[in-house]
């Protein structure tokens, strides 16, 4: 299985693991993100897993990802006012990323809002030249489909 995540990263930069519960999902992603560090650092130079956990190596990219999933996985706005409300934070991502070698991995599993979601990651792969997203969800949802 990381093969195939592997091979499909390579052709393509959004990449989604699906599946019942409980059957590897996230422990798939995160051994495909040792191996690319370990051994493909020419695809891909760092890993941030959404939804964010605080690190040692606290950095602004990783807390501003983190405003914009937290507000992807709320129901107070709509897709539209998402889009509208996070225009500055997602700018000043796509800046920070925009060459940069990254895997984004996105735990979706309980995600209230996929559009939001997908909105986001649609325009991030836009304007970054090199960042690649695995998102990890249930096979009962559809995540950017």
């Amino acid at each position: 299985e990381i093969w195939k995540v592997l091979n499909n990263l390579k052709i393509s930069r959004l990449v989604r693991i699906s599946g019942d519960r409980g059957i590897g999902k996230r422990s798939l992603a995160a051994a495909v993100a040792q191996h690319i560090l370990r051994f493909l650092p020419n695809l891909v130079e760092d890993v941030i897993w959404l939804p964010y956990n605080p690190t040692n190596n606290d950095r602004r990219v990783d807390h501003l990802l983190s405003n914009i999933f937290n507000a992807c996985n709320s129901n107070e706005i709509s897709a539209l006012e998402f889009r509208e409300k996070k225009r500055t934070e997602a700018r000043a991502v796509y800046d920070l990323l925009h060459e940069k070698k990254l895997l984004l991995i996105v735990d979706a599993r309980t995600l209230v809002s996929a559009e939001k979601l997908c909105t986001f990651l649609d325009c991030l792969l836009e304007e970054t030249l090199h960042v690649r997203v695995v998102v990890v969800h249930r096979g009962d949802t559809v995540v950017c489909d």
